[in-house]
């Protein structure tokens, strides 16, 4: 009888070890799922941030363009209307 006692007992603690385990690793991949969320979060800003330059960027381009193309037809204008 306290053989079976002693055994029932040394079962209990390994399975009240491998339970604090398991709480440890689950707090773990807690911790670890939340600076995921933080890092995929941030990434997400920068690109919305680097997206919103780039509409910029392209903004400014077209504008250039329409200023050169404004600049050169009016240069055009300019010396064929000065020839007449």
């Amino acid at each position: 009888m306290q053989a079976l006692l002693e055994s029932e007992r040394q079962r209990a603690d390994a399975l009240e070890k491998k339970y604090s385990e398991a709480l440890e690793t689950i707090e773990s991949m807690r911790l670890k799922l939340e600076e995921t969320e933080r890092s995929v979060h941030q990434l997400q800003e920068a690109e919305r941030r680097v997206l919103q330059l780039q509409d910029y960027d392209c903004f400014c381009l077209v504008r250039y363009k329409i200023v050169a193309n404004m600049y050169a037809l009016e240069k055009f204008f300019c010396k064929y209307s000065c020839v007449i």
